[in-house]
């Protein structure tokens, strides 16, 4: 911070430097939104966005997952932890035909855990 003396003909900017502070607070905070940086990917930066309902007698997990199948995902429960586990592959490029000069889509392991109101019945699970 710099110590500026003060000019009555300079205009008063009360917002000045802000913009860096919230391009550091959006930095801190995209890797629990789900953001992925464009400059890359890592696949324990991927992170699907979820909707956990609970009604008086069932709970439902809405996830975004695309590019996943049934059988890549994993849901159990253990007393009142829901997990939340899979895995998605990036589809390769089939005989060399062409290269990818940007990539967004992150691959990897999944593992997300939610923390539920009362416990759950494991074997009344069912995911489509």
């Amino acid at each position: 911070m710099a110590v500026v003396r003060w000019n009555p003909t300079m205009p008063w900017r009360p917002f000045e430097g802000s913009e860096s502070l919230r391009h550091e607070r959006d930095r801190l905070f995209d890797p629990f939104a789900g953001s992925t940086p464009p400059s890359g990917i890592r696949a324990s930066e991927w992170i699907p966005r979820v909707d956990l309902l609970e009604h008086e007698n069932a709970c439902v997990l809405v996830a975004d997952l695309p590019g996943m199948h049934q059988e890549d995902l994993h849901v159990s429960v253990q007393d009142t932890v829901l997990t939340l586990e899979g895995k998605r592959t990036v589809e390769p490029v089939e005989n060399g035909q062409g290269t990818y000069p940007y990539r967004a889509r992150a691959a990897g392991t999944v593992c997300r855990r939610f923390l539920l109101s009362t416990a759950v019945n494991a074997a009344q699970i069912t995911a489509t």
